[in-house]
Formats: structure tokens, C-alpha cells, sequence
């Protein structure tokens, strides 16, 4: 009978021991298959920028104020904040924002930016006093002051106001058009 006692025991635990090596068996082989699908599985990575100065919300037919304001200062400093040895750069940068059926209007308004940084040998900054949203008509108006220079000296500093027209389709934002606001006759001109 002791003997009987024993085989059982015995066998009961080579039971045990089938079972927890076919447990420990089927974690490994989930643990490869996993290893493998992380592996070959094509990530997502979210970049943010830097600085988030509000919270941006965009939805199927609207953008939040916060991220008109963010694009806008990308935008500004884009288009106005120029040297002539990063003109060609922020240009080419520039383009990639605008929606393609502004696309032949501001690249012929860049060029000529360009053109004049380059043969004039200035250099432009911008710097932005304020912002008036019109978050429903996505056009944004930046009121600020234009510096040029030549070489190290300033040449002008005037108080200047522009105003970005955005186009939003879909989930893209895009630049639609922009231009000078001229105050004195309420005049719009390109620049």
C-alpha cells in the first residue's frame, strides 16, 4: 500500500511538473510571438513641439484659437525673420505650409522677398506685438515691428501689420494667403 501511496504522489507530481512546463512552454512562445509583432510592427511616434502654448483642438470643420495663434507665429517668423544665407531655406519651408490653390500667389510673393534679401543683401526681423484671431474666418491679423538691416546697422524699424488667411481641409491646416494691412486707407497689399 505504501508503495501504491508513493507511485500516486509520484505521479501526481510529474503531473505537476507536465503541467507547469507546458504553462512555462506556451508563456515563451507568447512572449516571441509578441517580441516579434513589436518588432516588426510599424510605430507611430507623436512629436510635439517644444513649447505648447495653449491647448490645440482640432476637429472635422474647426481649429482652436491656440494653434492659429502657434502657426501664426511659425508663419511670421518664416516669412520675415530672413538673412540672406537662410532665405532660400525658410522659403522652401514656407511652401510646404501653403495650400495649393495659393500656392502659384504666395510663391511669386516669396520669390520676390527672396530676390530682394538676396540682391540688397538685408536682413529682416519681426517681432510681434499682437494677435487679433478671427477663429471662425481663420485669418489672423499681427500687429509688430519690421526691422531691416544692412549688415550691422538698422535701416528701418517700422511698426507694420500683416494679416495670414488659412485654408483647414480635412485635418491640415494651410497658409491661403497673406498680406500687409495698410492703415492709413484700410488698403490691402501683398508683400
Amino acid at each position: 500500500m505504501e508503495t501504491q501511496n508513493r507511485q500516486n504522489a509520484l505521479s501526481h507530481v510529474i503531473r505537476q511538473r507536465n503541467i507547469a512546463v507546458l504553462g512555462f512552454s506556451i508563456s515563451v512562445l507568447i512572449i516571441l510571438l509578441l517580441s516579434m509583432t513589436v518588432f516588426f510592427k510599424d510605430r507611430l511616434v507623436v512629436i510635439t513641439p517644444s513649447v505648447i502654448s495653449q491647448e490645440y483642438q482640432i476637429s472635422i470643420n474647426k481649429v482652436s484659437r491656440g494653434y492659429l495663434e502657434d502657426m501664426t507665429r511659425d508663419v511670421i517668423a518664416a516669412t520675415f525673420n530672413l538673412t540672406p544665407s537662410n532665405v532660400n531655406y525658410m522659403t522652401e519651408a514656407l511652401l510646404k505650409m501653403v495650400h495649393p490653390k495659393a500656392y502659384g500667389k504666395v510663391k511669386g510673393v516669396l520669390l520676390k522677398i527672396q530676390g530682394d534679401v538676396i540682391s540688397r543683401r538685408v536682413s529682416t526681423a519681426f517681432y510681434p506685438i499682437s494677435m487679433d484671431i478671427a477663429e471662425n474666418a481663420l485669418k489672423v491679423r499681427v500687429e509688430g515691428d519690421f526691422l531691416t538691416f544692412v549688415g550691422n546697422k538698422m535701416s528701418s524699424n517700422k511698426r507694420r501689420t500683416f494679416e495670414i488667411a488659412y485654408i483647414y481641409s480635412g485635418t491640415k491646416l494651410t497658409i491661403g494667403g497673406f498680406h500687409e494691412v495698410i492703415k492709413d486707407s484700410e488698403d490691402n497689399k501683398d508683400s
